[in-house]
């Protein structure tokens, strides 16, 4: 049961990122990851948002990007 959950989120994140992201580039590397902020003073501090950082390569502008997607 807990199985199938994880599957059927898995599979909406899957299509939710397919739609966003551009037909010429490819996902080479993603993970989960949380994001922080540095204030003035040097400290980081947690900023509540976690999402899916992916590196890819477009092949039209034949660059590397990072893309953060909110989860």
């Amino acid at each position: 049961m807990q199985g199938d959950i994880i599957y059927q989120a898995v599979s909406v994140l899957e299509k939710a990122v397919a739609k966003i992201k551009p037909e010429k580039s490819t996902a080479m590397k993603s993970l989960v990851v949380a994001l922080y902020t540095a204030d003035p003073q040097g400290k980081l501090r947690y900023s509540n948002l976690v999402g899916l950082l992916q590196l890819d390569t477009d092949r039209a502008l034949k660059s590397k990007v990072l893309r953060l997607y909110d989860v």
